[in-house]
């Protein structure tokens, strides 16, 4: 598995060069209407998310607010123009991003037949918006869904705490150890479960992108189906990528404790850019690879003629 993500990253490098300046700018693109609302929110303090975050952390910090004190300090924070203003951008970003993600998608496959696909192709699936919005929200549901064992266990680790007899101290220690043993177990159920729906429905965008004219259902029936014995090899592949967001993570705190804000946050952008391209460009390799195979057979491992070598 680990020799074939290098194969699948091989590809995606080959197909992309010569191309790196467009694959970045429409990186950016995609990522632009999200990082104008951060970047505004975080200058005019109008982010409702932090607004609240600091009003809790006040009660945290000052002790126990009155449940009416609370209900001002919110009804303070979403009686701001501003905070109504953000959380329509983020609104807005939050529809237009799926479509400029599968325009981002079209593109990287595009390059990976060496087929030559212009910047605008970012914009092209915007008349398939609904459908992108639509199987975003599919996708959400259906982690959810099978997170909700996991969130049960979560739910029942509270019982042993509400049948322990609080007058008998070992009582209420041999409660607080079930219930943390539930709850690490119902967290770890959970985190595991949300993996494998993930993966099972991860080919959905690239076979909306490639075939606009499929239904977001038809998109999520495939992947469930082209996904079958196959989601270890991909979660292998987006696992290759952490030692990349590893050293992102430490060269920019390195230049943070430096002092150098502004270099820090422009390699950060530069970086994320780069993986987000990466990354996509991997796992559109991948996507190549699973749709030339009839369903449920593994992808094979490379034959010595496609060693990831031979394609740099």
């Amino acid at each position: 598995m680990l020799f074939s993500a290098a194969l699948f990253r091989a590809q995606a490098r080959k197909a992309l060069r010569g191309h790196w300046q467009t694959a970045l700018l429409i990186a950016l693109a995609v990522n632009l209407p999200s990082l104008l609302v951060q970047a505004v929110s975080a200058f005019t303090g109008a982010d409702p998310l932090t607004q609240v975050q600091n009003l809790l952390i006040t009660v945290s910090r000052d002790g126990m607010m009155s449940q009416r004190a609370l209900e001002a300090g919110l009804e303070r924070i979403f009686a701001q123009s501003s905070v109504w203003v953000s959380v329509g951008a983020t609104v807005l970003v939050w529809l237009v991003t799926p479509c400029l993600s599968l325009g981002m998608n079209r593109w990287l496959l595009l390059r990976l037949r060496n087929q030559e696909g212009p910047f605008s192709t970012v914009f092209s699936l915007l008349r398939i918006a609904h459908k992108a919005i639509g199987l975003q929200l599919l996708r959400a549901l259906l982690v959810l869904l099978w997170m909700l064992p996991g969130v049960a266990v979560m739910l029942l680790s509270a019982l042993p705490l509400l049948q322990a007899n609080a007058a008998i101290p070992s009582s209420v220690l041999s409660a607080m150890n079930s219930s943390l043993m539930f709850s690490w177990g119902g967290m770890i159920l959970m985190g595991a479960l949300g993996v494998i729906a993930a993966l099972r429905y991860a080919l959905s965008d690239f076979l909306l992108a490639d075939a606009p004219e499929k239904g977001i259902r038809a998109c999520r029936r495939e992947s469930r189906q082209r996904m079958h014995r196959r989601k270890g090899m991909l979660f292998s592949l987006e696992l290759s990528f952490i030692f990349w967001y590893l050293g992102e993570m430490l060269v920019a705190s390195f230049l943070s404790d430096l002092g150098a804000e502004i270099p820090s946050l422009m390699f950060q952008l530069l970086a994320s850019l780069f993986l987000t391209v990466y990354l996509q460009g991997a796992v559109g390799s991948f996507f190549e690879a699973v749709m030339k195979l009839p369903e449920g057979v593994p992808v094979p491992p490379p034959s010595v003629a496609e060693t990831p070598e031979s394609l740099d």
